[in-house]
């Protein structure tokens, strides 16, 4: 009677597996390997033989055991040998792995019996009658087929026309991941589905902060380093801080072995020439460079001396400057920043070196179009309307929640000293009447309200730096 109700037991399931179960490959899990094929049948040593039969609770013959297996991890591979032996792909015996079918005895198109690959010539199976279930050697070997696509380990792939990276755990690779790739280690990113990712990447982290990354055409990520990338339709430079994240704002940067100053704009890019930062007036070099102190720029197709503070703030009016010898010397600059000279200004005569120097002389102003307060700053391009293109930059999706924090330029100018410029519309009343007495209480007042200094004559003109930019070296294309 048992053994009658066992065998009523496994007809059941029988049935049910012809009618609901096609002779095809289901596709299955994902991340499913050929080891936990393996390692799922290990469970099932010592369950006893039992013909027509796949119940781990009654008993397998050994298309049962392949079959119930599989089925765990999404395959269906037929239920008897006649059926599993087309299944898969077919490999020869040299190429086996664990989790291959095995095929013995019989014919290589019709074999009897089958098991599953464990490794080192050895099957787990139900052997046959009177046994159970249990790791043998292969015996009498006719056919063997693969299932389960062969495990990849610390590899890169891109059989499916994308690259992946399989761990060491051969599990395709996710998100933010630090890789070897020849003797270098960098880090990549791989979408949900494993394909790794190349060009600009913005990740949103849990407290809300943007960062931009960009990786290059071999999906590196850049970190440390300046990097020249197409933007808006010119060759821009951004630069990259240790983790990766693209910087913007005021940046202090090692450059040549000096710290400079350099400003990148809302996109990154970094500034070059003119840039107004919180209505004041700074300027770059060709290399991006913060300039201060005298500097000759071509201005309106003409060179004109302008003068930055210690800061790089663009100054304006009276200032009270050092010069050569380290002498201190009255200049006056109007109100787009160029120095006036061989001009009188308030009454005041400038030399053909801008400088007033002369106490004894008080003149009729000649300035008259000096005297604009109306300031027009519009005349430098500020280049922003260049920049509303920010599509590019378009990514969903790093491996930390470091943010970026912009170095505000701000803290060094709240070192600096108050603004040394005078009223300029304090004037002379008198041109006749002005005393000796008179103009020193007026150049004292000029004295005490202005501390700003200046190392560097006017005379010189502006050191240019060359810049050794690292352009980062691309890896070569996988």
């Amino acid at each position: 009677m048992k053994k009658f109700k066992n065998i009523f037991i496994c007809t059941t399931i029988f049935t049910f597996l012809i009618i609901f179960m096609p002779i095809t490959i289901k596709e299955a899990k994902a991340a499913t390997r050929g080891e936990d094929i393996v390692s799922y049948a290990k469970n099932f040593i010592g369950v006893p033989y039992v013909g027509g039969c796949m119940n781990p609770n009654v008993g397998f013959d050994c298309s049962g055991l392949a079959c119930y297996v599989y089925s765990h991890f999404g395959y269906n591979i037929g239920r008897t040998t006649y059926d599993q032996v087309n299944i898969g792909e077919p490999i020869s015996y040299s190429e086996m792995e664990p989790g291959d079918l095995v095929f013995m005895l019989g014919s290589y198109s019709a074999p009897r019996h089958v098991g599953i690959y464990v490794g080192n010539g050895q099957v787990i199976h139900a052997p046959g009658r009177g046994g159970a279930v249990r790791i043998d050697n292969i015996y009498h070997f006719v056919n063997a087929r693969r299932i389960v696509e062969t495990t990849k380990y610390n590899c890169w792939d891109n059989a499916n026309g994308y690259w992946c990276y399989y761990n060491d755990n051969g599990y395709l690779s996710v998100g933010w991941n630090f890789i070897p790739w020849g003797d270098n280690k960098s880090w990549y990113y791989f979408d949900n589905n494993g394909a790794m990712l190349t060009g600009w990447h913005k990740q949103v982290y849990d407290d809300g902060n943007e960062v931009w990354y960009y990786l290059n055409e071999s999906g590196a990520m850049i970190s440390n380093s300046w990097y020249r990338i197409s933007f808006s339709g010119n060759d821009e430079w951004f630069y990259f801080n240790e983790n990766g994240g693209m910087l913007t704002g005021w940046q202090k940067i090692n450059y040549g072995g000096n710290d400079e100053w350099f400003y990148f704009d809302s996109y990154g890019v970094m500034v070059t020439g003119w840039y107004k930062v919180n209505d004041t007036w700074y300027y770059f070099n060709e290399n991006g460079i913060m300039l201060t102190g005298w500097q000759k720029i071509n201005y309106d197709n003409k060179d004109e001396w302008f003068y930055f503070d210690e800061s790089g703030a663009m100054l304006k009016g009276w200032q009270y400057i050092k010069g050569d010898n380290n002498t201190l010397n009255w200049h006056y600059f109007d109100g787009w920043g160029r120095m006036i000279k061989d001009k009188v200004v308030e009454g005041y005569p400038l030399d053909i070196n801008g400088i007033w120097n002369d106490p004894n002389k008080v003149l009729e102003d000649n300035s008259d179009a000096l005297k604009d307060d109306n300031l027009k700053d519009d005349f430098k391009n500020n280049d922003e309307s260049i920049k509303e293109d920010v599509s590019n930059k378009e990514n969903d999706g790093k491996k930390d929640d470091n943010s970026i924090e912009d170095n505000k330029k701000d803290e060094l100018l709240e070192d600096k000293v108050d603004d040394t410029t005078l009223n300029e519309n304090q004037t002379i009343k008198s041109n006749d009447a002005l005393k000796n007495e008179e103009f020193n209480n007026l150049k004292d007042l000029k004295d005490d309200k202005n501390s700003k200094e200046n190392k560097s004559p006017k005379e010189k003109d502006t050191k240019e730096f060359k810049k050794n930019i690292i352009k980062n070296s691309d890896i070569a294309i996988k």
